[in-house]
C-alpha cells in the first residue's frame, strides 16, 4: 500500500507538474518560458544553499501562522503577539528572518519581510486564515500519533509528501516576496483533512469546540468577503452610512455600526470602480489599452490586435458580456496575411501597441490613441 502511494505520488507529480514546462517548450522552445525569464545561475555552494533553505522555509512556515480573517483591531493585536513570541526565536542576532537576505526582489525595494506586517493579499493566502493553522497543526500531530498507535503508514506518507512539497518550494524559490503564499497550497491542501480530528461531537466539550470553530469559520468567511483586502464590498464609509441611518431609525443599528466601523478600511469598494478599472486591478500595464478599447470599439465590434509576441491579456477586451470579437494578428508585418485576416474575420478596428513600426492597411485611419496605444478604424 505504501509503495503504491509513493508510486502514484511521483507519477502524478510528474504528470501534472510537467504540463507548464512542456507547454513552454512547445511555444517558446524553452522549458523556462520566454527569453526574458529570469534564470538563477551559479550554484553558490552548500553553505549558501543551506542558508537559503533555512530563510525561505522559516519565512514560509511563519507566514502560515496567519492572523488573516480577523477584524482589523484584532488582527493588529494578533500580529503584535506573533512578533513578540516568534521574534524571540526567529529574529535574533544569529538568525534573523527579518534581515534583508534572500529576498526575491534585490534590496526588497517595495516591501521587506516583517513579522508584524499585514500583507493585504487575501487572494494570495486564501487557504490560510487564523483557523487554518489552529486546526491543521494539531490535526497533523494527532494524525502522527494515531498512525504510530494503529501502525498505519498512509497518514505519515501524506504528511511527509506535504513536507517534501514545502521544502521543494523553499529550495527552488530564489527568495521571499509577499506573493509566496500561493506556493504553499500544495502542502496545505494535503494535510487539511487531518483537521477533522478536532471536529468531532463524541463528548460535550468536543461538541462545544466544534460549534465554536464552525461559528468562527462562518464569521471569517463573511468578514473576508465583505472586507476583502483586494476588492472590498464594504468600507468604513459604508458602515458610517448605516450608522447615520440608525441614528434616525434604530439606536441598536447605530450602536452596532459604531462598534464595527473600525473593523473596516477606508479603501474604495468594488462599487466605486469602473468596469475598466476592475478589469485591470491587478494588471496596471493593461489599463490604457483596455480603457482605449472600451471608449472606441463598439461592444459588438470586431478588433484585431497588432502587438509584439509575448504575454498579452487579450481576454480583457471581450467586454462585460463577452460580445466583442478579438483577433490576434501575429504576422502583422506581412501585408497579404494582414489583409486576408481582416477580410476573413470582418475586422473593423486595429489595436496597435506602443513603439511598433506599423503601416495601417488601406482603408484604416487613426481614430483614437492613449499613452502610446493606437486604434485604427475602417472607413
Amino acid at each position: 500500500m505504501a509503495g503504491r502511494f509513493v508510486l502514484f505520488t511521483l507519477a502524478f507529480t510528474l504528470l501534472l507538474g510537467s504540463y507548464n514546462y512542456i507547454q513552454n517548450y512547445v511555444y517558446y522552445r524553452n522549458p523556462a518560458g520566454t527569453g526574458d525569464t529570469a534564470i538563477i545561475s551559479g550554484y553558490q555552494g552548500f553553505t549558501d544553499f543551506s542558508k537559503k533553505l533555512a530563510y525561505n522555509s522559516t519565512r514560509l512556515g511563519v507566514q502560515f501562522i496567519s492572523c488573516e480573517g480577523l477584524p482589523l483591531p484584532f488582527e493588529n493585536t494578533c500580529l503584535q503577539v506573533k512578533k513578540s513570541v516568534l521574534g524571540k526565536i526567529f529574529a535574533t542576532a544569529t538568525f534573523n528572518i527579518e534581515a534583508n537576505k534572500y529576498m526575491l526582489e534585490p534590496g526588497c525595494r517595495s516591501l521587506c519581510y516583517s513579522l508584524s506586517n499585514d500583507y493585504p493579499l487575501n487572494e494570495e493566502s486564501a487557504w490560510y486564515g487564523i483557523l487554518s493553522w489552529i486546526l491543521i497543526i494539531p490535526g497533523c500531530i494527532m494524525a502522527i500519533v494515531k498512525s504510530i498507535q494503529e501502525k498505519k503508514k498512509i497518514p505519515l506518507l501524506i504528511i511527509l509528501t506535504s513536507l517534501i512539497y514545502f521544502l521543494i518550494i523553499a529550495v527552488f524559490k530564489s527568495g521571499w516576496d509577499p506573493y509566496q503564499g500561493r506556493y504553499l497550497i500544495l502542502s496545505v491542501a494535503l494535510v487539511t483533512p487531518f483537521s477533522g480530528f478536532l471536529l468531532t461531537d463524541q463528548k460535550p466539550w468536543q461538541r462545544a469546540s466544534t460549534t465554536l470553530f464552525s461559528v468562527l469559520s462562518i464569521f471569517i468567511l463573511v468578514y473576508t468577503i465583505l472586507a476583502n483586502d483586494s476588492k472590498p464590498l464594504v468600507n468604513r464609509q459604508s458602515i458610517w452610512q448605516i450608522e447615520l441611518w440608525g441614528k434616525d431609525h434604530s439606536s441598536v443599528v447605530q450602536k452596532v455600526a459604531y462598534k464595527i466601523e473600525p473593523w473596516f478600511k477606508e479603501d474604495r469598494t468594488v462599487f466605486d470602480y469602473s468596469f475598466s478599472e476592475l478589469q485591470t486591478y491587478f494588471a496596471n500595464n493593461m489599463a490604457s489599452p483596455v480603457e482605449l478599447v472600451n471608449q472606441t470599439v463598439p461592444i459588438n465590434g470586431k478588433m484585431g490586435i497588432v502587438a509584439e509576441k509575448g504575454i498579452f491579456m487579450d481576454y480583457l477586451f471581450f467586454g462585460e458580456n463577452f460580445t466583442r470579437g478579438v483577433y490576434d494578428l501575429p504576422n502583422y508585418s506581412d501585408t497579404k496575411y494582414l489583409n486576408r485576416s481582416i477580410q476573413a474575420n470582418g475586422i473593423k478596428y486595429l489595436l496597435v501597441s506602443p513603439g511598433l513600426q506599423f503601416k495601417a492597411p488601406k482603408g484604416f485611419n487613426l481614430v483614437n490613441s492613449l499613452n502610446g496605444w493606437s486604434i485604427y478604424g475602417l472607413n
